[in-house]
């Protein structure tokens, strides 16, 4: 309860790990919004930071959320401790930087567990409890990927795609309910989760079919750290914004160059973005590399492209 005797708002986040990421950020936002918050993350040093901010109105607990019986057990503990959640935003995730045909589908499955099951779990958990209770607010943190659909990056494309499609088929199953859904579909936001992905090592790279473009992939990826990229703060701020209308927008777009990007993927030819990215991503010069050997791109043994650029 609040001093005046009113009822607190209730807000969990997942992925808060990380001091620099939009999960702590979104913390520090809801704070300012009169929220208790739920913080939660797979290291409770790692979130310390959120309780040097304001102690007595964010909790932070540990939640893997890959694994089932520890969300319903955590998401339990937040109501019988609040009474309920209000908002949950599901910020977890992590990403992997590899060439398609070369990735270890380990690795590939790994980021569908965080980011797609341990989206969908937090979700029933948290949205069985809200249609109880007859509201509340689902956010959902994707990414423009999983409609740009980068090369290189597949396993969090699809990942974050999947997150989409299931984000707009929970809008309409709780809507009888009163609870809202919404996707977030940033671009480039100042995050560490580039710094944080899985990616293969320069040798692994030299290896395959795609060294001789190694560097442009990479920063390609980096666009984190472009000017343009929007910090934590920012993004955390129109995320909350939007949950809080009173109808909450069904998508909710934002980041560094989010309005080009989203025009290029929602009104332009598809060959357009392709344009774009096969020069930026370095894959027109692998081309011509294949080209000038079409022998040693269709069978060499020591990786095609790539072992024909080391020559």
């Amino acid at each position: 309860m609040k001093p005046d005797g009113k009822t607190r708002r209730v807000a969990l986040v997942t992925g808060c790990d990380s001091a620099e990421g939009i999960g702590q950020a979104l913390c520090r936002e809801l704070v300012t919004r009169g929220f208790l918050v739920f913080a939660t993350g797979l290291s409770l040093e790692a979130m310390a930071p959120l309780h040097d901010f304001a102690l007595e109105q964010i909790r932070t607990m540990v939640l893997d959320v890959t694994s089932e019986p520890q969300v319903e057990h955590v998401i339990g503990q937040v109501v019988a401790e609040a009474g309920g959640v209000d908002v949950l935003i599901n910020n977890a995730g992590i990403a992997a930087l590899a060439p398609s045909i070369e990735t270890d589908l380990a690795v590939a499955r790994r980021v569908h567990e965080v980011n797609f099951w341990g989206t969908w779990a937090t979700c029933k958990a948290a949205g069985r409890r809200m249609a109880d209770r007859r509201r509340g607010v689902i956010v959902n943190i994707g990414s423009m990927a999983s409609r740009g659909h980068p090369p290189f990056t597949a396993a969090y494309n699809t990942s974050k795609a999947a997150a989409e499609s299931l984000t707009h088929a929970l809008r309409l199953e709780l809507a009888p309910y009163g609870v809202a859904v919404v996707y977030v579909a940033p671009t480039w936001c100042r995050t560490a989760i580039t710094a944080n992905a899985s990616l293969a090592g320069e040798e692994e790279w030299q290896a395959g079919r795609y060294g001789a473009i190694r560097e442009d992939v990479v920063r390609e990826a980096s666009g984190v750290y472009l000017p343009c990229a929007w910090p934590p703060a920012r993004i955390a701020r129109q995320i909350v914004d939007a949950a809080l209308r009173n109808r909450p927008p069904m998508v909710v777009y934002g980041g560094g160059q989010h309005r080009i990007l989203g025009f290029l993927a929602a009104w332009m030819p598809r060959w357009v973005p392709d344009w774009v990215i096969w020069h930026k991503s370095g894959l027109a010069r692998l081309a011509r590399l294949v080209a000038a050997d079409p022998a040693g791109a269709a069978g060499d043994a020591n990786g095609g492209a790539a072992a024909t650029a080391s020559r």
